[in-house]
């Protein structure tokens, strides 16, 4: 069992944040903004799904349409469902839960629940840690962390990687949820068999309504094979994976974030807010239209202080988290834009990559 020691950072964090938003008089949440958001992104989604089952269109328009999907998918995933799984979409919890699941179904065809154990739980308690944060598991494809075991294939890392990041949706919609089922329940985080099979047939369900309408009514509709669907699944699929995959390794893997190791009785050196400080960094702060289209992602420090406050609030409260980590003597981690952050993360790809120990010990040593 991992833990934490205990400091005062995260309860003096929670304090400033909670004056700024009483002395203000404003909601937490996402209000009409994030309800304008929904409707954008979800109009990106099915206005290009419209036009393809609508008009004959040539092979190329029908690619970018798909490519456009993609990028309305990433969105609605990091920009909606994203706080709606985290409780911050809405005041209602019903709301939070019905809409969040809907997305989810639509987006991707699965189960939120997997989204909750993996993201909410051993990702947000358990950030960068070996074997615990899966975020942080490429499945023996990539080395993201200096702990992992290295392979010659590794020194190649920084030049593949965007190929792989473009199969991380694929995955996640035709395996991964599967194998998820199987692994929480023997880690015991699904607690019975009675609730494994309910799971499932959830999960078995969503499928089908996203196959119904991605691969059934398109093919049902449409003048085209299986072979021409199969490249218009994997466009938009792979537009979608590595938009995701990106942003949430310029979170978390790249230079200058820790990787800390739990001792033998399973304690971290620092408390939390400190580990999440030391863990995480932020990116492109003043790119509206960035921080716009992936749900604050890039003020990825405050999320992890603050899951349940709205993302559109991020930029602000951005001020009071970086004075406060300062005043305890920790670094304040944030690229100022997406190409410093783009060239961080491949370059910490190619030291995790290469060989020469010496370079991975100065990774493991920061």
């Amino acid at each position: 069992m991992i833990q934490f020691p205990k400091a005062d950072l995260h309860g003096v964090l929670r304090q400033r944040v909670n004056n700024y938003f009483s002395r203000l008089g404003i909601s937490k949440y996402g209000g009409k903004k994030i309800v304008i958001k929904s409707v954008v992104l979800l109009a990106l989604l099915f206005i290009p799904y419209g036009i393809l089952l609508t008009y004959n269109l040539n092979s190329i328009s029908m690619l970018l349409l798909a490519a456009t999907m993609g990028v309305a998918i990433a969105g609605l995933g990091m920009g909606v469902m994203h706080d709606c799984i985290h409780g911050s979409f809405s005041s209602s919890s019903k709301i939070n839960k019905w809409w969040g699941t809907l997305i989810y179904v639509l987006i991707i065809g699965g189960n939120p629940i997997w989204w909750r154990l993996q993201h909410n739980v051993l990702h947000h308690r358990f950030t960068n840690i070996h074997d615990v944060d899966e975020d942080l598991n490429p499945y023996g494809f990539m080395r993201f962390c200096p702990h992992d075991k290295q392979k010659s294939i590794f020194r190649f890392q920084h030049l593949y990687a965007i190929f792989l990041y473009a199969l991380t949706t694929l995955i996640w919609v035709l395996h991964k949820e599967f194998a998820q089922l199987k692994r929480y329940f023997s880690m015991g985080l699904i607690k019975s068999k009675a609730q494994y099979t309910k799971e499932l047939r959830f999960l078995i369900i969503s499928k089908a309504i996203y196959y119904s309408y991605m691969l059934v009514i398109p093919m049902m509709i449409l003048n085209i094979n299986i072979f021409q669907w199969i490249i218009g699944f994997i466009v938009m699929h792979a537009v979608t994976g590595i938009i995701l995959a990106v942003v949430f390794q310029l979170a978390h893997v790249i230079e200058n974030t820790d990787y800390p190791l739990p001792d033998n009785s399973g304690n971290i050196a620092h408390d939390w807010a400190s580990h999440q400080v030391k863990t995480t960094s932020d990116f492109s702060p003043n790119n509206r239209l960035l921080t716009w289209f992936i749900g604050g992602l890039n003020y990825q420090i405050e999320h992890h202080f603050f899951p349940t406050i709205c993302h559109v609030h991020y930029p602000k409260i951005a001020r009071i988290v970086q004075k406060t980590v300062k005043e305890y003597g920790l670094e304040y981690y944030c690229y100022p834009t997406l190409r410093i952050a783009l060239k961080a993360h491949f370059n910490h790809l190619y030291t995790l990559g290469q060989t020469d120990m010496s370079l991975v010990n100065k990774v493991e040593s920061n």
